[in-house]
């Protein structure tokens, strides 16, 4: 009678929905995540192009700290955060904080 080999126990793989959330679970909070580009910044403001571009010339308007390929793309989240919220106590006179513009379908 011949035997048969057995075959190793092999490990279920993971479902494509599990890779997923395994893949969303970061230790990062959210603000470090979140990437603004000019045109997300002109929508949460309510300014042109050109005014961003401006605001960021004229130092209204952080240095951009996120990077593609080494070239300055966006803000990170918190950047535009603390530029929102105004400079710190006892930190000279940098420009005033820009205030968002409200939607006008808000409630």
């Amino acid at each position: 009678m011949a035997t048969r080999k057995r075959s190793k126990a092999v490990k279920p793989r993971k479902t494509q929905r599990a890779r997923r959330e395994s893949a969303r679970k970061d230790t990062r909070t959210e603000t470090q995540c979140v990437v603004l580009y000019p045109s997300d910044v002109g929508k949460r403001w309510n300014r042109a192009p050109p005014t961003i571009w401006r605001m960021e010339r004229d130092g209204r308007l952080p240095a951009r700290d996120f990077f593609i390929g080494g070239r300055p793309v966006g803000w990170r989240l918190a950047t535009i955060l603390t530029a929102e919220r105004g400079p710190a106590p006892g930190a000279g006179s940098p420009p005033a904080p820009i205030e968002r513009a409200e939607s006008a379908h808000a409630a």
